[in-house]
């Protein structure tokens, strides 16, 4: 069955889609992982393999500092913290890459006028370093984690991003690869669609039941409601 067919409630053409970012516009995993070990072993702590990195990645830096520093040396986390955020921000986009056919298919929709935006658990200054190295003038909004404020599962974060965009909830879609992104899509009533290609699996995915869940970024545009 297709990713199409396999949802009965399928509009003409969502007018906004969202994107989440670290394993679903770019894969930063080796970034990510090579900023956290870095950090880590500058405060005498243990790294960890990438394997292990990738699981973690999605709810955070902060939670994912958490993860990282055992509970013994919880008082280090504050400043580990600090230097993964500056790691992140000075090594924006030159050790990633977007997902091969993501670029294409994001002309796609632009061109079909559907609005694009991504929405992240990544620190907001280091996200739109990211998504301006590789997508330079190609998302109308770009809304990272900033201190104080929700992270996604929180639906607060999508509903407000929808409010600037002056779209519906069910005039949108939410993009993203990992559990964290199809809980925020479901609490915040729009669609979501799972994609494989990055720091999840697909049975974890299928888990989580997603709408729908893809293995290649060229069938978003049919889900969205364009024609390539």
């Amino acid at each position: 069955m297709s990713p199409v067919a396999a949802f009965d409630n399928l509009q003409a053409m969502f007018r906004g889609a969202l994107f989440d970012l670290d394993g679903t516009l770019v894969d930063t995993l080796d970034e990510i992982a090579d900023g956290l070990n870095e950090a880590l072993e500058s405060l005498g702590l243990e790294s960890h393999s990438r394997d292990t990195v990738q699981g973690w990645v999605g709810y955070g830096t902060d939670k994912l500092v958490e993860r990282a520093v055992p509970a013994a040396k919880a008082g280090l986390r504050g400043e580990l913290l600090e230097r993964v955020r500056a790691a992140y921000s000075e090594s924006a986009g030159r050790n990633s890459h977007p997902y091969r056919g993501v670029s294409d298919v994001l002309t796609v929709l632009a061109e079909a006028g559907v609005e694009l935006a991504v929405l992240t658990n990544k620190p907001d200054e280091a996200a739109r370093q990211v998504v301006e190295h590789f997508f330079p003038g190609r998302f109308s909004h770009v809304v990272g984690l900033r201190l104080g404020e929700p992270r996604k599962p929180d639906p607060s974060s999508i509903m407000a991003l929808l409010r600037r965009m002056r779209i519906e909830r069910s005039e949108a879609v939410l993009v993203g690869d990992s559990e964290v992104d199809v809980a925020t899509g479901k609490a915040a009533g729009v669609g979501v669609i799972g994609v494989t290609w990055g720091f999840r699996s697909r049975s974890e995915l299928e888990i989580v039941s997603p709408e729908w869940l893809i293995d290649v970024p060229d069938d978003i545009p049919a889900i969205v409601g364009v024609d390539e």
